[in-house]
């Protein structure tokens, strides 16, 4: 599970330095505009736009997988405020859509989400329906082979809040990443969540 994680860290590492240079504002696509399992490479650039980033052999869970990447960064509107900033990937394998995550900090839209409450979550335990009552709706998804269990699923929360720190510089102010991985039946196998760079002790 680290090594997967650190792969994802890897490639939302790429987002943001492609969006420092190449930064252009993006319409999310709505829910089931594009399928899972189905949707292609083409359907994203078509419903989406030219990325930002295309990769073509990214290591994740023992396979390879293409991402294509959306970033936006803009201005603060004073110095020390938040940066609105939008991130978006769509990862494929074998030319099929099979994982999305998105991160903003974007008044009415943020994906930002309460720490705290992740120590609830229970392997063995927890729903789907328990996580989204505690946490919120996930901002990305996970299929297989993102995940081991061919008919599960990782719901993925991801927020990063940057301030102004003058002269073009962004200060890291917050971020983080938990990815709660779901069986066939809806019930929690693994919960993984990092805070500012540091993997978090859970209950």
């Amino acid at each position: 599970m680290k090594k997967l994680i650190r792969s994802f860290a890897l490639v939302v590492a790429v987002i943001l330095l492609t969006g420092c240079a190449n930064s252009s504002n993006f319409v999310r696509p709505a829910k089931d505009s594009l399928v899972f399992g189905k949707s292609t490479r083409a359907d994203v650039v078509s419903l989406v736009g030219k990325p930002a980033s295309q990769q073509e052999s990214v290591p994740f869970n023992g396979e390879k997988f293409q991402v294509v990447s959306y970033s936006y960064i803009g201005i603060a509107s004073f110095l020390g405020k938040v940066i609105p900033q939008r991130n978006l990937s769509y990862w494929l394998y074998n030319d099929k859509l099979v994982g999305e995550a998105f991160n903003s900090s974007v008044d009415g839209e943020t994906t930002e989400f309460d720490g705290s409450k992740v120590a609830s979550i229970e392997k063995g335990k927890s729903t789907r329906a328990d996580v989204i009552a505690l946490i919120g709706q996930p901002s990305g998804q996970f299929f297989y082979p993102l995940v081991k269990d061919k008919d599960g699923v990782g719901l993925v929360y991801e927020y990063s809040i940057n301030r102004d720190a003058g002269m073009f510089n962004l200060f890291l102010q917050n971020n983080a990443l938990l990815i709660v991985t779901l069986n066939a039946s809806g019930v929690v196998t693994d919960v993984y969540y990092k805070k500012n760079g540091v993997e978090q002790v859970k209950s």
